[in-house]
């Protein structure tokens, strides 16, 4: 069981001892589930978690014709709002079968904060301007 399970374990004070031992089972049977699946479908899910938004609306606008898309703050804070459940969801998805952060050598430095800069600058460096 271990570590992992100590925080399900406390908010199930208020619960039967009954209703505690399914809830365990049914917990430790999903986290099993998750641990068995084969690495090619837990990389799709991923990529559709982290990805399959923005593709979907893009392929919507392509279809719809709809022109220019205009972003106003509402719109932004929903983008965010949907890629922060993104990365929540792959994350614990990720967690429960096993991956940590050091296992994915995520490294940060002002060299790669650099070419982030550069990169999210790019487009308005390139867009046309209004005369």
């Amino acid at each position: 069981m271990g570590r992992a399970m100590a925080p399900f374990l406390q908010a199930m004070r208020g619960f039967s001892c009954r209703a505690r031992m399914k809830a365990l089972h049914d917990a430790e049977h999903g986290i099993r589930l998750l641990r068995r699946m084969p690495p090619v479908l837990e990389a799709l899910i991923v990529l559709a978690m982290c990805f399959g938004p923005a593709v979907v609306a893009s392929l919507r606008v392509a279809i719809d014709h709809e022109g220019t898309v205009f972003f106003d703050n509402h719109r932004v804070i929903l983008i965010l709002l949907q890629e922060f459940l993104g990365f929540a969801f792959a994350g614990g998805l990720l967690y429960a079968r096993g991956w940590r952060l050091s296992d994915v050598r995520v490294s940060f430095s002002l060299r790669s904060l650099g070419w982030g800069v550069l990169l999210y600058s790019m487009p308005y460096g390139c867009s046309p301007r209004a005369s």
